[in-house]
């Protein structure tokens, strides 16, 4: 985990590395080359080599090679489909409701989540990982962060909807725009759970739907589960360090 490329990680995707090795007289592989890497460019294979001489492989024919496979799985998320949205009529009602939303600030609060995101995405450095990719991949994130926070906002508002009451909806106005907080004391316990799942939620539609769109027009191998670590002497074992 702690050597897989870290840009893969908010697209959720998985990958390997197919290395060819000398090896030691103890067994240590050294002298590593990286034969094939899916997908490229996500640095999957300087990670292997990274990785290549905590591997063992019984004592060895001097100057056989060794094939090894590195993999970094990913859970396959790529049969997880949303649920479809309930068809709404968005009303007066609703319109309030986003209105209340909107004062309450959950745009700017989500806008600085993304930001937050976006740039720790931006800096990573993974060797193997041109600049031309990094810009690729980071523009498929926020395009899809961007499309999750509009979801966001407008399931918020749904659910402003459904458990306010109108008066409860312009009390709530009322307060977020002026300094009472009395009109809020009872609607607190009511939407205490909206807030602890939002953050949630954007986070986990976002690197599912980016993973969505980038394996639609790129190559992202599936790989098998994880079966543990086996001998490097095997014929491209599945290993994982």
């Amino acid at each position: 985990e702690a050597a897989r490329p870290k840009i893969a990680g908010p697209l959720l995707v998985g990958g390997y590395a197919d290395l060819d090795c000398s090896a030691t007289d103890f067994g240590t592989l050294v002298n590593c080359q990286v034969v094939e890497e899916r997908p490229a460019e996500f640095g999957f294979g300087a990670a292997a080599l990274a990785l290549s001489s905590y591997y063992r492989r019984p004592p060895a024919i001097r100057g056989e090679r060794t094939q090894l496979r590195v993999e970094f799985p990913f859970p396959d998320v790529s049969v997880l489909k949303p649920p479809p949205k309930a068809v709404r009529e968005q009303g007066p009602k609703y319109a309030l409701a986003r209105e209340v939303v909107e004062a309450e600030g959950s745009r700017a609060v989500l806008m600085r989540q993304s930001a937050l995101l976006t740039e720790t995405f931006d800096h990573v450095e993974d060797s193997g990982v041109s600049d031309t990719f990094r810009k690729d991949a980071v523009a498929v994130f926020e395009r899809r962060l961007s499309a999750v926070m509009e979801d966001a906002l407008a399931e918020q508002a749904e659910r402003y909807a459904d458990i306010l009451t109108e008066p409860e909806l312009r009390a709530r106005l009322a307060y977020v725009k002026g300094p009472s907080y009395a009109a809020m004391t009872a609607m607190d316990d009511k939407m205490g759970a909206v807030y602890q799942q939002l953050s949630e939620i954007v986070y986990m539609r976002t690197v599912q739907g980016a993973r969505r769109l980038y394996c639609a027009k790129h190559d992202c191998p599936q790989l098998p589960p994880y079966l543990g670590p086996h001998s490097a002497g095997d014929p491209l074992p599945r290993l994982k360090p």
